[in-house]
């Protein structure tokens, strides 16, 4: 079969070079297809020449002294739209550029067009390698060499390859908002970039990642700066969207970096190409996934990885830094950025204080989206320093409108902006089929370039996409339907959430995609709406959007999760009108509505959740309405497991959220009604692990002491009654641990702290003793958790009084402490032996313990502590930290040894420090701690008048005492350096040979 030609260049001077083209492929045996060859097709310019790049083997572009023809509704040439375009195929690109000073007759373009033409240029220059040209012979040559190359060329250097693209913009005003083009530098993200590093430098031949975070944060453009950097080593991009590619053929000619973004829509994608290259993985490169997504670990990553044959390949082929968890920039960082842009539109900066206070309280968890609408703000003369977010989406959006009014769009427009952004985008036939009560612009009559003004966005064939970002499109379309009258408002918001509702349905459609088929799953508008819930649970729109849809055929079950979904985040936001205004919209639906919308265990939950908003607002009547509800719905249950799950979990919930321990008896109902479903039938690991959630949410709240020891007595006889289910043993040592702290602090309730612990240590062994905790993954938390419980408790004990410390301690009431240490260490040792964090955990818990005793007198156990943590440095492959712990322990010692005027038991302390200070490489802090406890105890020495007894101690020191760690502490102090150089001068005596005679006294 010939190879295909796409010949590009601008039409009105070059058409003789592109003659001699088409001779030289055709000379070749090759199939060119230029412009002049193009037949009729009722598409645009852009849209015509991509479909014949997408059947095209090879690229040849020609570029001279015109930027080109600009379509409407375009913000870049065709040419350099062709150009673009073969890049994201994957197509060999050959690149011809004229000699700066060879001239081609041409009309001129303008100033402009020769700016944007030179900076193509320069991406093509920094991109691919190109040849300059200048007659029309001299191209053909140079045409016919580079053609007759790149045939002998390695054929597997032509095999299909998936579109890539860059996802790149040329930056103007219509696209600045958008992360494509690339307004704001981009700063930071070290540790982010470095984990990507190792995930593209691992051996496996595939590997997949999933790079979450929340809207705004700054995901797309950390893997789009990625791909940037990647090549020409990998070959990376963003996979194009709705390209027809056979995965179970594709053999790669490169190391390749695919990533998908919006990861949740385009699952079945992702799995065909998992799927069909772990089935025939590449030989002779690496193939890398990334999954861009706000939930990092949601359904949709279950859907992923399936439950059929290949689940386990997909599920070995995570990587186990999946997921990479992007989070907002530091204010500083965001500060430098906004401060570039600025300078670029050459504004006057703000006061860095000023700005930094302006961007946390716009955006408090720093992400770069709002910084970067915020440096627009700033750029067009705006005063940010009392806004908040709301004040500055509202007055970008009010900038934007007057530049639409100014493109031609009216009303009807900004309503097919709002639909197309609720609904993902779509095509022209949307304004054919109309939008019911909605209006649209008349489909005749639509004004594409208008269109693009108001997106940002090159609209490509019939495409009518959404407004991005997608923050700025949520509180677009929040804004769209609000209104200062109340029922035109809900009118409004009716008209567009019908019409949406009536476009989606609720659910994608089922599409045949290679050889797999996907799954029916929310469809656009249901992820863009549980997306609405998410970033503004509070404007007064959203419960509007929520409302029940009139139009026919919506699948409910995707509706009334949505709904479900804003009960519990207004709910937990304190919001209880919402919360209580979305309930009724799923109150009005039938037991048998509700069964057929898929959700009856939603709405009990989210009921359920909406209880504290109730009684914190001391709406008791609302409250007991609800609990009404969902008894009745339980109470007509047809066996159904997940609602009785739902019914538990939600009290549950409602109980770890009632702060205060209200003494409504509707919660103390609600948990009988639990135990009594618990109780049903058979053992249920779920309704047993929240009835014991919901009774320790009672021992941890701060009700009065008395309610919370009744509590505490029904979990533990609860727990005794299922043994079998050793996670509910999590509940109630949390539940111990509660009141270990509160008796500790109460020296009459001492029996009880130390009946409380021995549980704690009881539970402790439970866990190791039993498999499922060796086993289980899930469940590994639990276990540091417990020790850090330990650690906590015995901390509490010894730090939180200093009299009680001493009392315990005289009296042996309270040996537990040594056996907690034991305890925490085993389970380190057994659990947790290579966990940095863990052992810091465990070194802290050690010192604490072993200052304590010594405190009073009980030296031995300072030995066995610095032995223990010195064994520790040697695990952690001599890491300085533990032999910091151990030195302070000693220094601090010694300093209470002398404290108590034992200045026996201060030299026998001491003993264990030279060999921490002289070992090679030694911290310099560990050297001043000897130094300053050598000292120390010299001078305790010397005021007793036994200076010459304890000069073994000066000699042994002095270097420490030389050293210049001891010379910077006391710098440090506020001491001048003559002090150190008088210290010097006289260890140099104590040191001086013969010295046994009287020697002045120490400086102090």
């Amino acid at each position: 079969m010939a190879i295909k030609v796409f010949i590009s260049s601008t039409s009105q001077d070059l058409s003789a070079y592109r003659s001699a083209a088409v001779e030289e492929c055709i000379r070749l045996g090759m199939l060119p297809i230029p412009m002049e060859l193009f037949e009729a097709m009722a598409l645009g310019a852009n849209a015509g020449s991509r479909r014949k790049l997408d059947g095209a083997d090879l690229y040849v572009g020609i570029f001279a002294h015109r930027y080109g023809y600009v379509e409407p509704g375009h913000v870049a040439s065709v040419t350099e739209n062709e150009f673009d375009h073969a890049g994201e195929r994957g197509i060999d690109r050959l690149c011809f550029l004229v000699r700066p000073d060879h001239v081609i007759e041409s009309a001129d373009e303008g100033d402009e067009a020769r700016a944007r033409l030179e900076a193509f240029k320069l991406r093509i220059e920094s991109r691919l390698i190109r040849a300059q040209f200048t007659t029309v012979d001299d191209f053909r040559g140079k045409l016919r060499l580079a053609l007759q190359e790149w045939q002998a060329g390695d054929a597997k250097a032509r095999l299909p390859q998936p579109a890539l693209s860059a996802n790149l913009l040329t930056a103007d005003r219509v696209t600045r908002l958008t992360y494509r083009a690339r307004q704001l530098p981009f700063v930071g993200r070290g540790p982010e970039r470095a984990v990507l590093e190792r995930f593209l430098d691992a051996t496996d031949p595939v590997a997949w990642l999933v790079v979450c975070g929340p809207g705004g944060v700054g995901k797309s453009r950390l893997v789009q700066e990625f791909c940037l950097s990647a090549g020409p080593a990998w070959r990376a991009g963003f996979l194009v969207a709705g390209q027809t590619f056979d995965w179970t053929t594709w053999r790669p000619n490169a190391d390749t970096l695919l990533v998908i973004d919006y990861a949740a829509e385009r699952v079945a994608e992702a799995r065909a190409v998992l799927g069909a290259l772990l089935v025939s993985p590449p030989r002779d490169a690496r193939v890398r996934l990334l999954l861009v997504e706000r939930d990092g670990e949601g359904r949709w990553t279950r859907d992923l990885i399936g439950a059929r044959g290949d689940a386990h390949e997909i599920e070995r082929a995570r990587s186990d830094l999946s997921p990479l968890r992007v989070g907002g920039l530091a204010p500083a960082e965001l500060c430098n950025a906004v401060y570039e842009r600025l300078r670029l539109a050459d504004r006057r900066l703000l006061d860095k204080d000023i700005l930094i206070e302006g961007l946390r309280r716009i955006d408090p968890e720093g992400r770069p989206l709002f910084a970067a609408l915020a440096a627009d703000a700033l750029a067009a003369g705006r005063d940010l320093r009392d806004w908040d977010r709301d004040r500055l989406l509202r007055d970008l959006l009010a900038r934007e409108r007057e530049a639409w009014s100014a493109a031609g769009a009216d009303a009807t427009y900004e309503n097919l902006l709002a639909l197309a952004t609720a609904i993902g985008g779509d095509r022209e036939s949307l304004l054919e089929s109309g939008g019911g009560d909605l209006k649209l612009p008349p489909f005749r009559d639509f004004d594409r370039a208008a269109f693009a003004t108001m997106t940002g966005c090159a609209l490509d064939g019939d495409e009518i996409p959404a407004l991005k970002p997608d923050l700025l499109g949520e509180f677009y379309v929040l804004e769209h339907v609000r209104g200062r009258n109340p029922p035109v408002a809900a009118l409004r918001a009716q008209e567009l959430i019908a019409a949406a509702w009536r476009r989606r349905g609720g659910a994608n459609e089922t599409k045949p995609f290679g050889e797999l088929v996907t799954q029916i799953g929310p469809s656009s508008l249901v992820q863009f709406l549980t997306r609405v819930v998410e970033d503004f649970p509070d404007h007064p729109s959203l419960p509007l959007l929520l409302a029940r849809p009139r139009a026919p055929g919506v699948d409910l079950r995707y509706w009334a999760t949505l709904v479900s979904l804003g009960i519990r985040s207004s709910a937990m936001r304190g919001d209880a009108a919402c919360a209580k205004a979305l309930f009724a919209e799923v109150d009005g639906l039938s037991p048998d509505e509700l069964r057929a919308a898929d959700d009856t265990a939603g709405f009990i939950r989210s009921g359920l959740c909406l209880l504290p908003a109730l009684l914190a607002a001391g709406d008791a009547a609302s409250a007991r309405a609800v609990v009404a509800r969902v008894r009745a719905l339980l109470d007509t249950r047809s066996g159904d497991h997940g609602e009785a799950t739902a019914f538990c979990e939600g009290v549950a919930d409602a109980v770890a959220m009632l702060r205060g321990g209200t003494g409504d008896p509707l919660v103390d109902e609600l948990i009988d009604a639990q135990a009594a479903l618990a109780a049903e039938g058979p053992t249920d690991q779920e309704l047993v692990l929240a009835h014991a959630r919901a009774l320790a949410a009672r021992v941890l709240d701060d009700a009065p002491l008395a309610d919370r020891e009744r509590s505490f007595e029904r979990l533990r006889t609860f727990c005794e009654t299922h043994r079998g289910e050793v996670a509910a043993f999590q509940h109630l040592a949390a539940s111990a641990a509660a009141l270990c702290k509160v008796y500790a602090g109460e020296p009459q309730r001492l029996a009880d702290a130390e009946r409380m612990n021995y549980m704690i240590r009881g539970l402790a062994r439970v866990r190791e003793a039993t498999p499922l905790w060796q086993t289980t993954a899930p469940f590994s938390f639990e276990i540091e958790w417990v020790a850090d419980d330990l650690s906590r408790i015995h901390r509490c004990l010894l730090e939180s009084d200093a009299n009680l410390v001493g009392s315990l301690v005289r009296a042996e009431r309270f040996r537990e402490s040594n056996a907690l240490i034991v305890e925490a260490t085993r389970i380190w040792h057994r659990f947790h032996r290579r966990e940095i964090a863990f052992a810091a955990l465990w070194a802290e818990v050690v010192v604490v313990h072993a200052h304590a005793r010594a405190s009073q007198g009980v030296t031995e156990n300072v030995g066995n502590a610095v032995a223990d943590l010195i064994d520790t440095e040697r695990e952690f492959d001599g890491n300085p930290l533990f032999v910091r712990y151990a030195s302070e322990l000693v220094r601090g010692s010694v300093a209470g040894a002398i404290r108590r005027d034992d200045l026996t038991a201060a030299a026998a302390l001491l003993d264990v420090l030279p060999g921490l200070a002289t070992r090679e490489a030694a911290p310099g802090e560990v050297v001043a701690d000897f130094a300053d406890a050598s000292m120390s105890l010299y001078i305790a020495f010397q005021q007793r008048g036994e200076a010459q007894a304890a000069l073994p101690i000066a000699r042994r020191a002095a270097a420490a005492l030389r050293s210049t760690a001891y010379r910077d502490r006391l710098l440090g102090r506020g001491a001048d350096e003559k002090i150190w150089k008088q210290l010097v001068d006289w260890v140099d005596a104590v040191e001086a040979p013969g010295e046994s005679g009287n020697v002045r006294e120490a400086p102090r």
